[in-house]
């Protein structure tokens, strides 16, 4: 490709120059051989005049075809420095008709290609696969993300899993048990909304933040929740499960995330002291889990 563009880079400022060459040599030379001694010097100056004009005219078309392609290079070069450093949000002209233009296509195409390929992966980073909520590393970015944006505005931390899940793997299989987690993600989903945050920790451990959310608000929605039955379906037969939960506020009980977590996850467990099936805010008086334990 690189040859054939210099082929054709030599060919448009040579070529031009080399013609010139030929007429003006003929002209000279039918000129010369027409004129006699007294116009012979005016000949010569005419001659020699148009031949400047035409080296100069043969300049410019030269300086403007070195100029488009030095430019588009360039423009080539400068997008490939962005992709190297990780940026793949840039766009080159493709229009040109010509080897550049396709060089540029194609530097365009791969480039739309390493942005789905890092789509793709950054989804299986942080998304559960079974479920497509967040996994426990897509919900811990998006707690620090939503913690450096909170400026104490008020929230909830909810901490949930399904009552005797264990039973559910061991009487009817695990794929009776992805069937319930599916059921119960997608029901937390359409429940809370697009503005709450909703994550998988492992197992049948979910999360759920409710950003912009009193503590009486959280108890409010967390009450309907829970009034209702939850089910799914497996193998043709719908089947019905109960949901323990636990939750704490931000930032009158918990100050970061990880203190929050841990506040979450000892009311969940305050909940399941009671008989499950429920739901309970933290207070004080619970001492706090840590999940690493």
């Amino acid at each position: 490709m690189f040859r054939s563009l210099r082929g054709k880079f030599l060919a448009a400022c040579l070529g031009p120059l080399f013609v010139l060459g030929l007429a003006m040599g003929a002209a000279g030379i039918y000129a010369l051989l027409a004129a006699t001694d007294a116009d012979l010097t005016a000949t010569v100056v005419q001659l020699v005049t148009i031949f400047v004009w035409c080296l100069l005219v043969a300049g410019f078309a030269t300086l403007v075809l070195t100029t488009r392609i030095t430019q588009s290079l360039t423009e080539l070069m400068d997008a490939a420095r962005e992709v190297a450093k990780g940026n793949l949000d840039v766009s080159i002209d493709t229009r040109a008709d010509d080897e550049v233009g396709a060089l540029a296509r194609i530097f365009q195409k791969t480039v739309r290609s390493l942005r789905e390929t890092r789509a793709r992966m950054e989804r299986m980073t942080y998304h559960d696969g079974l479920t497509g909520i967040c996994n426990r590393l897509g919900t811990d970015r998006m707690l620090a993300l939503w913690h450096e944006e909170a400026a104490g505005r008020p929230a909830a931390l909810v901490s949930l899993d399904i009552d005797d899940f264990k039973f559910i793997n061991d009487l009817l299989g695990h794929e009776a048990g992805d069937d319930a987690l599916r059921a119960l993600a997608q029901r937390l989903q359409a429940f809370f909304g697009d503005a709450a945050g909703v994550g998988r920790q492992g197992g049948d451990e979910f999360l759920v933040l409710l950003p912009d959310t009193t503590p009486a608000q959280a108890m409010e929605l967390l009450l309907h929740f829970t009034e209702r039955p939850q089910a799914y379906t497996h193998a043709g037969v719908r089947r019905r499960f109960t949901v323990s939960m636990g939750f704490a506020t931000y930032p009158d009980q918990a100050k970061d995330v990880p203190a929050l977590m841990r506040a979450a996850d000892a009311a969940l467990y305050a909940t399941k002291l009671r008989g499950k099936n429920g739901f309970s805010r933290y207070v004080a008086s619970q001492e706090p889990v840590d999940r690493a334990r």
